[in-house]
Formats: structure tokens, C-alpha cells, sequence
């Protein structure tokens, strides 16, 4: 099934997001969908196959494209270049016990 692959897709974005200090409300749009994508009772491609996939509470337009595009290519270009703005050390900070985003952020500034 695709939906906890991708769900960790979206969660890391959210996570990049905040190291990044980016807009908080759409690292927390990420994580909902990332949320409702793990709780689907289906493969998310065969609700995006269907055209649904905006059905799916969290999903709008931007991120039902990124589904899209990962589906096809098992990618997300945006993860791509967060992944370049913000140094491998700060993104493994976060995976201390007690270490989230912000603590990681303050280290990383």
C-alpha cells in the first residue's frame, strides 16, 4: 500500500517546513493529510485513480497534485529541495526523544 509512504513523505515535509521556519499553517496542512492519508481504508491510488482524491479531508488542489506526483514517480520535487536548504545533522537533531523542529531550528539558526 502506498498510503504510509507517502504519509512519511508529508510528514517530512511539514517537518522541513518548520526547521525552515516556513508559514506554520501549511507545515500543519501537510501533516493533516498526512494523518488522513495513513487512516485511509483503501490504497490512496485507487482513490486518485478515481478522481477522489480531493474527497480526502486535507487534501486540496496543491496537494492533491503532489500526491499525483508522487504516485508517478515515488517523488516529491518540493521534498527534494527542502531537503537541500536544510542540513542532513538538523533533520537527525529531530529524531532525539524531546528534540522537535523548533528545538532543532534554534541550533541550526
Amino acid at each position: 500500500m502506498n498510503n504510509l509512504a507517502l504519509a512519511r513523505a508529508f510528514f517530512e515535509i511539514a517537518d522541513l517546513m518548520e526547521l525552515n521556519g516556513e508559514n506554520p499553517f501549511r507545515a500543519n496542512a501537510y501533516r493533516r493529510a498526512a494523518r488522513a492519508i495513513e487512516m485511509l481504508p483503501e490504497d490512496v491510488r485507487e482513490i486518485y485513480e478515481r478522481g477522489e482524491i480531493r474527497n480526502v479531508p486535507g487534501i486540496g488542489a496543491a496537494l492533491a497534485e503532489k500526491v499525483g506526483e508522487w504516485l508517478d514517480t515515488k517523488q516529491i520535487k518540493y521534498l527534494e529541495e527542502l531537503r537541500q536548504q536544510v542540513p542532513s545533522g538538523v533533520v537527525e537533531m529531530t529524531k532525539i526523544a524531546g528534540v522537535g523542529p523548533k528545538l532543532a531550528r534554534r541550533f541550526y539558526a
